[in-house]
């Protein structure tokens, strides 16, 4: 077995339903040359009693406090106070299965892969299964097609990753924006891709991924803003216009069908994301003439076609 020092970075703010579970995980590794740092991104909550408690158990967890940053300036916290050069990511209300990491560092060292990721199951609050699936269907994401790859869907659920430490400073780490925190992960993941670094996936079902109501992408809609954003900010050197449009019509109309009574003031905002000035044109003509619910069913119909 490898002896490799894994960093494992798991940001925490308020999660003492579930924290204490997932770090009991980390503890249940078969791999266990390890350090755990979880950085509390200002829990008003028992997380830190929680935390504390541990750290009194096994001198391998370490607890870093700082204000509210989100969660890009909570990992990149994390991966700074890291000694390790491989780096590991575990949200605080997942769940690794007990060879998690010993698979994964086999995956990595045996190649010169920069991430190694990996097929997830569904819980739910209660750690139950959801019968959801969830599958790798691309094992190698490279270059210009691997790009496309993630426009058309992420494929690496975050708490899956395991990563050179150095890769990921290469390109910057997570972006720390507020106004990029449903999407930091899916933009880092990119950012590897255009400098070249290659991603693999395992097959294998590792991670326990949580669904439940306290989550930040499940109570805060501008994630379809943010991975917007991303999109467009993708280089025109990379040349895949046409997948970036599609993907900006996919992710518009996943918002247009999931906000609550859209004003015709959101519905203006969203119209500036449609992928040709003609449906751009048309659609805000259709949010200044027609009630808020018939503009929202002229931009669904263009966005999805």
């Amino acid at each position: 077995m490898k002896t490799n020092l894994i960093s494992i970075i798991m940001p925490a703010y308020n999660m003492e339903k579930f924290i204490g579970e997932s770090i009991e995980s980390v503890l249940a590794q078969t791999y266990t040359h390890w350090e755990l740092l979880i950085v509390d991104d200002g829990s008003t909550d028992s997380t830190k009693e929680i935390c504390h408690q541990y750290m009194l158990k096994d001198d391998r967890i370490k607890y870093l406090y700082e204000e509210n940053g989100k969660q890009g300036k909570a990992r990149n916290t994390g991966i700074k106070a890291s000694v390790g050069d491989i780096i590991s990511f575990l949200d605080a209300d997942d769940i690794w299965k007990m060879n998690f990491l010993e698979k994964q560092i086999n995956l990595l060292e045996s190649s010169t892969y920069a991430l190694v990721f990996s097929n997830i199951e569904y819980i739910d609050a209660q750690s139950k299964r959801i019968e959801e699936e969830h599958q790798i269907e691309f094992e190698i994401l490279k270059g210009r097609e691997g790009i496309a790859i993630m426009l058309a869907k992420n494929p690496v659920p975050m708490s899956t990753v395991m990563a050179r430490k150095k890769a990921i400073l290469e390109v910057g780490g997570f972006k720390e924006s507020k106004k990029l925190q449903h999407g930091e992960d899916y933009e880092l993941w990119i950012q590897l891709l255009i400098h070249g670094f290659v991603l693999k996936g395992n097959n294998e079902s590792l991670v326990y991924y949580r669904k439940h109501p306290w989550q930040s992408t499940a109570i805060n809609d501008s994630k379809y803003d943010q991975r917007i954003h991303i999109i467009q900010n993708i280089p025109s050197n990379q040349k895949l216009e046409k997948e970036k449009k599609e993907a900006i019509s996919r992710w518009l109309l996943r918002k247009l069908i999931v906000s609550k009574k859209p004003s015709k003031t959101d519905l203006l905002k969203d119209a500036d994301f449609m992928p040709s000035v003609m449906k751009k044109k048309v659609s805000k003509m259709a949010c200044h003439l027609f009630p808020a619910k018939f503009s929202r069913k002229v931009m669904c119909f263009f966005a999805s076609n």
